[in-house]
Formats: structure tokens, C-alpha cells, sequence
């Protein structure tokens, strides 16, 4: 026997060989439940988070060279006159409609007594007219800067154009999303559909 079995003997000699206590009141814990205690924990708490938004891949703004940039004012001149041809049309169209609607209220203006001036309803006008035009489609491709770190990613969206924002510099879509001017990089007017659409007001 060694001399720290002998030490160990000396202090606890008189437990050492006691058996194991068990509760009256309480089962013993199975193994794997008493093993679970000693699991991996999260010690600090959204560092998984952080860790994947670190690694998380964005892409650098691309610099437009003088052609590039030239060349992109060219479209946005294109698109700028498709949009006032588009108004344009749809006034005209207006106008059009509106006119045998307001030969018709002269004549019945005409038909009735001076106390009747002005009693016809003018519903229908707002039932049956209707005004057209076009509708500027166009495909843009534009740098979307990141939330949440530097970077950010290039998007290619093709959608209904509702007007240029001059003073914000930017193209409104028709679901009301904004894209400044000094993020797109590429810009194609794709096509000038022809709509017509009841009770719009000009």
C-alpha cells in the first residue's frame, strides 16, 4: 500500500466503504439524463449569428468608366421621353373620349328649359369614360447597397415604370419602389405597351 492510499485511508476510512446513499423520496437519475448536464451549450449567445452574417458574401460597387456613363444618360434620356409620350397619349386619349360626351351634355343643356339647366347627372361621364396610353416597361440593372455591412449586390428588375423623380434622381416603378440614378449600371427600355383604363383620372 502506498503512502497516499494510506493518507486516503486515514482521512475517509470511515465512509469509504459505505454504500452509495439512495432517496427514499426521489429516484436516482438515469445515466444518459446525468450525462445530458454536461452537453455543449451556446456560452455566448448569437455568436453563430454573427459568425454567418461575417461570412455572408456581398459584392463591391463597380466604378462606370466615361462611356459607361454617357452611355447610361443616353437611356435615361430614352426612357425620359417614353414616359412624356406616354402622357402625352393618354391625355390625347382623354381628350377623345371626352369630346362626344360633351357634345352630348351640350346638346341635352340645349334641349332643356333655362330651370332645368344643369340637371342632367353627370355619372356618366365618370361610368363610361375610360383613358389610355402606354405603358413604359423597361429593364434595369442597379447596386443595391448591403443593410448591414459594407458591399451590397447587383439586382435586375423588369417592371412598369410610373415616372422619373428629378429632384430625388431616382425611377419610380410602378409598386412604388425607388431606384437612385447613381446605383443603376445598366438600363434598357424594353417595349411601350398600349393600355386602356376605365375611371382614371388625369
Amino acid at each position: 500500500m502506498t503512502g497516499e492510499e494510506e493518507e486516503t485511508i486515514r482521512k475517509y476510512g470511515d465512509i469509504i466503504n459505505l454504500p452509495h446513499p439512495t432517496s427514499k423520496t426521489h429516484p436516482r437519475m438515469p445515466a444518459a439524463s446525468r450525462a445530458a448536464q454536461f452537453a455543449p451549450f451556446a456560452a455566448l449567445t448569437g455568436l453563430d449569428d454573427e459568425l454567418a452574417e461575417t461570412s455572408r458574401y456581398t459584392e463591391e460597387r463597380r466604378t462606370l468608366d466615361e462611356n459607361r456613363r454617357e452611355e447610361l444618360d443616353l437611356k435615361l434620356q430614352e426612357l425620359q421621353l417614353a414616359l412624356a409620350r406616354r402622357w402625352q397619349n393618354r391625355h390625347e386619349q382623354t381628350r377623345r373620349e371626352q369630346e362626344p360626351w360633351e357634345q352630348h351634355q351640350q346638346e341635352q343643356n340645349r334641349e332643356t328649359s333655362g330651370g332645368a339647366e344643369g340637371g342632367g347627372s353627370s355619372d356618366g361621364a365618370e361610368d363610361g369614360s375610360s383613358s389610355g396610353g402606354a405603358e413604359v416597361i423597361a429593364q434595369i440593372t442597379f447596386f443595391a447597397p448591403d443593410e448591414k455591412k459594407e458591399g451590397g449586390a447587383y439586382r435586375t428588375v423588369r417592371s412598369t415604370v410610373k415616372r422619373i423623380d428629378s429632384y430625388r434622381r431616382a425611377i419610380v416603378l410602378s409598386d412604388g419602389t425607388e431606384i437612385p440614378a447613381a446605383d443603376i449600371c445598366e438600363l434598357e427600355v424594353m417595349e411601350e405597351k398600349y393600355y386602356v383604363q376605365k375611371n382614371e383620372k388625369i
